[in-house]
């Protein structure tokens, strides 16, 4: 059914929807690089470092600093990872 891509920015890094994934109001910018499988959602998030939200996974509010990494694979809400 295919993914979903609304205002979303991507520079100088690389973001994979798959089928029924969605990014909403999330920005991946430079080394950032975001993947978002089958109904996993990224709303309101910003990356700078990786984050993967997999299968109806869901990050929302959420902040992902340089160099950090962030997996999803059940809910997170209203989180920060800074460097490290």
């Amino acid at each position: 059914s295919g993914g979903t891509v609304n205002n979303t920015t991507v520079n100088f890094g690389s973001m994979f929807i798959y089928d029924g994934g969605a990014a909403i109001n999330t920005t991946v910018i430079q080394e950032g690089r975001a993947n978002i499988f089958s109904g996993g959602i990224a709303a309101n998030t910003t990356v700078h470092g990786y984050l993967l939200v997999d299968n109806d996974g869901v990050a929302n509010s959420t902040t992902v600093s340089s160099g950090a990494e962030m997996d999803v694979f059940g809910v997170a809400n209203d989180v920060i990872v800074t460097s490290g």
